[in-house]
């Protein structure tokens, strides 16, 4: 992702303490620990989370506090390429063990409905959905998915908000997640971060003017560098909504991203010829 910050080298170092620094057996170890803090963003947001906390979530992040680093010797990290809602949501699971994107989506109203462009297109029945509802996609992608969309909370705006509304920055909150606990090596906020995303694509109502939602997803995981992890997600659903049952111009809406990134389209070929061949 370009971070940025002198961190950049904390997984490769092999600076470390006693490994007893990364890991706190009592409660009252994490509290009474100090404060770090991380100035996150262009705005340089602020936030002071509990040392032996961050360790014991982070091996990287705990090697950074406590292997010698200068971050470590002076108290805080410099994150300048996140943004503060992502850093947000780490420091609320790292205490809670969950985290909330804070989006306000309007209701979806009765005369959203009478405009063509708002219509719902049908959700796909094909292979390829099958497989993504499973957590399955070609290149052995394994999403491990633990929770029913209808059972997670982040997911229900999707079901009940407004067909107007832009949810483009809601998949890629989540995606920004994943890949902030991906490169400090969170599994379980890579985990949840991946299930959220997951949840939010299956329970999507698409329509001519919400394509664009997902065609922003997919650019921002091609954009830079993304964990194969994610952009297999992104890819199986792709190749699963473009489908002329879905809607005869869902291809049309993907023919520009695929002369724009060449990398998803070959992703994609390659995606549809392991199918056909499975097929013959």
């Amino acid at each position: 992702m370009g971070r940025r910050t002198s961190s950049r080298g904390v997984q490769k170092s092999k600076n470390v303490k006693n490994a007893s620094n990364l890991q706190v057996s009592k409660p009252e170890g994490i509290f009474t620990s100090q404060p770090f803090k991380f100035v996150v963003g262009e705005a340089k947001t602020e936030f002071l989370l509990h040392s032996a906390l961050v360790a014991s979530k982070s091996e990287a992040l705990g090697r950074l506090i406590n292997g010698g680093f200068v971050e470590g010797q002076q108290g805080f990290v410099v994150l300048e390429d996140e943004d503060a809602k992502t850093v947000a949501a780490f420091a609320e699971f790292i205490y809670t063990g969950d985290y909330q994107l804070s989006f306000d989506f309007p209701a979806q109203s009765d005369s959203e409905l009478e405009d063509p462009s708002h219509e719902v297109w049908p959700h796909p029945e094909n292979e390829y959905l099958l497989e993504f509802l499973d957590g399955k996609a070609d290149h052995g992608a394994d999403y491990e998915i633990s929770s029913e969309p209808e059972d997670d909370p982040a997911a229900r705006p999707l079901i009940i908000g407004s067909m107007t509304a832009d949810y483009s920055e809601f998949f890629i909150a989540h995606a920004k997640v994943f890949i902030f606990a991906d490169y400090y090596g969170v599994v379980e906020l890579m985990n949840l971060s991946i299930d959220r995303l997951y949840n939010a694509l299956r329970v999507f109502r698409l329509s001519s003017e919400r394509i664009g939602d997902i065609l922003a997803l997919v650019r921002f995981c091609y954009e830079r560098p993304s964990p194969n992890r994610l952009k297999k997600l992104v890819l199986s659903y792709s190749a699963a909504i473009i489908d002329p049952d879905v809607s005869e111009s869902v291809a049309q809406s993907f023919q520009e991203l695929w002369k724009e990134r060449g990398d998803f389209a070959a992703d994609m070929a390659w995606l549809l010829a392991c199918r056909l061949m499975a097929d013959t």
